[in-house]
């Protein structure tokens, strides 16, 4: 993992943990986001079960 991503990445972990109001707020709405990607990337991903 580049040094940006993990130092930005560590900056919103510190901010949620400054906020817990914030984190509260954001963090379910993240989850929902990740698993609808997560959900329409199995549904695009051809199936070789065969």
């Amino acid at each position: 993992m580049c040094k940006e991503v993990k130092s930005l990445m560590l900056d919103i972990i510190k901010t949620l943990l400054e906020h817990q109001v914030l984190a509260v707020l954001i963090i379910p709405e993240v989850l929902k986001q990740l698993r609808e990607w997560h959900l329409g990337y199995l549904d695009r991903k051809p199936n070789n079960k065969d």
